[in-house]
């Protein structure tokens, strides 16, 4: 698959999905690992945020936590 492929299909997904899929790809440009696999959408599975708190700052501290997690193990 091409990156332009993968750009495509990652623009489809829906907002949080995206979100989460952007940080993953970031998370490995940068040379970290991703999470081992685990439940499914143990990722995706971020619950909206209304009122001050922003959608990302949630899936920031999941991925944080996620990562964390195994990094323990």
């Amino acid at each position: 698959m091409s990156a332009d492929q993968l750009a495509e299909l990652i623009e489809r997904l829906p907002p949080d999905s995206r979100a989460v899929v952007e940080r993953l790809v970031a998370m490995l440009a940068a040379g970290r690992p991703a999470p081992p696999p685990g439940p499914a959408g143990h990722l995706l599975d971020v619950p909206r945020v209304d009122g001050p708190g922003r959608p990302d700052d949630e899936i920031d501290r999941r991925i944080r936590e996620e990562r964390d997690s195994w990094a323990d193990r």
